[in-house]
């Protein structure tokens, strides 16, 4: 999961960095509206994926103690950068325990 989240991360990371040289390029100029656009679509998809990745990755129970210690530290510079791939906002819990 953590590989999964690092992926989608990165991917969302490259979507952004291309659709901001587009942008910078000339994207809202309408000979380059259609590539903006597109470039628009592929980094919300590539969103969407890591939040579903982020999800996954939070709502994962790691089944051995190495695995807590690879989710906590993977995790835990993710709270404190502005800069880091976003977590989801909630966390989905069992109600009965």
């Amino acid at each position: 999961m953590i590989e999964q989240h690092r992926k989608a991360a990165r991917e969302h990371t490259e979507a952004i960095d291309l659709e901001a040289a587009s942008e910078e390029a000339g994207g809202f100029k309408d000979e380059w509206r259609e590539e903006y656009e597109r470039l628009s679509a592929v980094t919300m998809a590539a969103y969407y994926a890591m939040a579903d990745a982020g999800r996954t990755l939070v709502n994962t129970r790691p089944t051995t103690l190495a695995g807590i210690l690879a989710l906590c530290r993977y995790i835990e510079p993710l709270f404190g950068e502005t800069d880091q791939p976003e977590l989801p906002d909630h966390i989905d819990y069992d109600d009965d325990t």
